[in-house]
């Protein structure tokens, strides 16, 4: 990546500000002790198509990195055979494992080098970060929205069967539908039902865009998060269309954190599955109108939408 993508990467750091270097470092490592010579350093590089190796001292603290540059100069000044330890030490920048995607873009701007060690509390080495490891990270992150994209279209535009939409209340409020299911790739199902109806209401077409999509990332919520159990209310006036949703899970601990685009607690098991982007709130914040979300700690989740309608 050059200086250009950095500033892109840059310009984008709070959506991708979860990535810390303990999510982007590759922990499988290679490393050699002063002891090593430049040959053994040579073939490791040469096998593993790498152009640095950290060298690590007894605590697994790095105390200097070989890079292809050295080997160069050591087969220059024929000292191929001789040991790392003549090569003088040089203060090595590091990552802490803590650090958030912009500092780590930071230093790869600034100090140009091919990889950084990440070191744990007490400096002992954990993982390296190259450029490829971080647009690794970026892409996965990217991927993983995308999918979750492509699965909100698909399931908002799927048929709906006649068992699914017998089992909305026909009464009021004007729509009501139960949400109870654990399995994250059925959640849609009432988003699409809503969806229907909506349509069946001679509601306009963008609008309904809007609506289906917000409903769609907060039912996901309520599967991921909130237990599986809840239910979405939807009425319609002559100015607004206001849907609530609602679960009686564990709740929001912090909803400014929430709300956050980036921001997800989904499990990695969830994540793999094209969920938990932590883009679901801020898409809602995004198309709603008005969005009210309460929340306590132990007592589930109840969220407002409230989307205006054109006057005619």
């Amino acid at each position: 990546m050059d200086v250009k993508n950095m500033d892109i990467l840059q310009k984008y750091k709070d959506f991708f500000k979860d990535l810390t270097a303990k999510n982007v470092m590759n922990s499988m490592l290679i490393v050699l002790k002063e002891e090593n010579t430049f040959k053994e350093a040579q073939e490791i590089m040469k096998n593993k198509k790498i152009s640095g190796i950290p060298i690590v001292d007894d605590n697994y603290q790095v105390i200097n990195i070989i890079t292809m540059e050295d080997i160069i100069n050591a087969l220059s000044n024929n000292q191929i055979d001789m040991k790392i330890s003549v090569k003088q030490r040089k203060k090595v920048v590091a990552l802490k494992m803590e650090d958030d995607f912009e500092k780590i873009v930071e230093f790869l701007s600034t100090y140009g080098f091919g990889r950084y060690p990440v070191v744990s509390e007490n400096n002992t080495l954990i993982g390296i970060i190259t450029k490829q490891d971080l647009l690794f990270s970026v892409v996965s992150k990217l991927s993983v929205l995308y999918l979750h994209d492509e699965r909100r279209k698909e399931i908002l535009d799927s048929p709906l069967s006649v068992f699914v939409k017998n089992n909305i209340n026909k009464n009021e409020p004007q729509f009501c539908y139960s949400i109870n299911n654990s399995n994250v790739n059925n959640a849609g199902e009432g988003s699409a039902l809503l969806k229907n109806f909506l349509k069946e209401k001679g509601i306009e077409t963008k609008l309904i865009r809007k609506i289906s999509i917000s409903t769609y990332e907060a039912e996901v919520n309520v599967v991921i998060h909130g237990g599986g159990i809840g239910k979405i209310v939807a009425e319609i006036t002559d100015e607004s269309i206001v849907v609530f949703v609602e679960d009686i899970g564990p709740g929001i601990e912090s909803i400014e954190k929430a709300m956050t685009a980036g921001f997800s607690t989904a499990p990695e098991y969830i994540r793999a599955l094209g969920f938990g982007a932590g883009m679901g709130i801020p898409n809602i914040k995004r198309f709603a109108d008005k969005l009210i979300i309460t929340s306590e700690k132990g007592n589930g989740v109840k969220m407002e939408m409230i989307f205006w309608r054109e006057k005619l």
